[in-house]
């Protein structure tokens, strides 16, 4: 529904795009542009269709979309708004769902239309510059806050939400880049694989919760017992993997015995009851020509070593 527009332009010099404009120097440009009223919900713009208007609100609201209604809006534009502008500007289809928020009258202005108005209009044209700027400022502000959201969701994707340790998925990841490292710069590279020992006997006898509490003591003391530059993760259940760069399988041996012996001499308070661990360590360094499957597989059979050899001691395979 359309109407010819009122030739009282000075209802317009309060639209931002107007503002400070001679509007009798753009009076024949304004009797190319009709009014255009929206229902709600109904469709103004769409995806991957071309456009060749600028339309400015001059009552209701406009919402942006990414998805087809009745998705979420991204973006609410009020009175004074434009929209339109960066598809006639970059000559591309049309990136998103506008739609009515409520009932609106629009402003339509033709592409050629606005050209002419910019020649006319030094001012006009300033102040359009002025919007599109803001319209990229908005753009980069909200590209930065996804990429925050994106990464702190990785984050949270690699840690595991009991012991706040990372977790296997951060170990798929980080272990390989860690191995070419080690291979490029010829530094050593060694991982200790800890069991807790006898940890169904701690839950069946004390319950899972105090299972729970049990891991979340332990990664505290990984935390403690391990160089602040080492990483490690839960591997799964009650194992772990520490990840120690720059050293030697026996300096790894070392300092596998410093986090056995702290962990059987912690006690762990759960419910007026002391709880008491000990660990199963196996330790390895990498091999010339050793990718992360070869190196966990090394560790894990030196692990099953030390559990046959009667459990809370570190072996070296």
């Amino acid at each position: 529904m359309m109407n010819r527009i009122d030739p009282s332009w000075r209802k317009y010099q309060n639209l931002t795009l107007f503002k400070n404009v001679s509007i009798e120097a753009l009076e024949r440009h304004l009797e190319e542009c009709d009014e255009i009223m929206l229902k709600k919900n109904q469709i103004l713009l769409e995806p991957d269709k071309k456009n060749h208007n600028l339309y400015l609100i001059l009552k209701g609201e406009l919402a942006v979309h990414l998805e087809p209604l009745p998705s979420d809006p991204i973006l609410t534009l009020n009175i004074g708004d434009c929209v339109g502008e960066l598809s006639i500007l970059s000559q591309v289809a049309v990136s998103a769902f506008v739609t009515a928020k409520m009932s609106c009258f629009l402003l339509r202005i033709e592409q050629e239309t606005l050209w002419s108005m910019v020649n006319s209009s030094h001012a006009l044209a300033r102040n359009l510059l002025h919007i599109l700027a803001q319209k990229v400022i908005e753009d980069n502000s909200r590209l930065i806050e996804q990429r925050k959201s994106q990464l702190e969701f990785e984050r949270y994707a690699s840690l595991d939400a009991l012991t706040g340790l990372y977790n296997r998925r951060w170990l798929n990841k980080t272990l390989p880049r860690h191995i070419e490292r080690a291979k490029n710069s010829l530094k050593p590279l060694s991982l200790l694989m800890i069991d807790v020992d006898f940890f169904k006997k701690l839950n069946d006898r004390y319950g899972h919760l105090a299972g729970d509490a049990a891991l979340m003591h332990l990664a505290d003391a990984f935390n403690r017992f391990l160089r602040p530059f080492d990483q490690i993760c839960r591997f799964g259940g009650e194992e772990f993997i520490a990840i120690l760069n720059n050293i030697t399988g026996k300096e790894a041996y070392n300092i596998a015995e410093r986090v056995r012996s702290d962990i059987e001499t912690m006690e762990i308070e759960y419910e007026n009851k002391i709880l008491n661990m000990t660990v199963s360590i196996g330790i390895t360094s990498l091999e010339a020509g050793q990718y992360m499957d070869g190196l966990l597989k090394k560790a894990d059979s030196a692990l099953y070593k030390a559990k046959e050899q009667g459990r809370n001691c570190s072996v070296v395979g």
